[in-house]
């Protein structure tokens, strides 16, 4: 059930580059991982 929880926000997630409408370059990304 996780797994496919996880592959369904995956899938409908936008990379910040295509959601800021900036060059890859211009954009940087940070993350963090939780766990369920």
């Amino acid at each position: 059930m996780r797994e496919r929880g996880f592959v369904m926000m995956w899938r409908n997630a936008t990379r910040a580059t295509e959601y800021l409408h900036m060059p890859p370059n211009r954009v940087v990304e940070l993350g963090a991982q939780f766990e369920i």
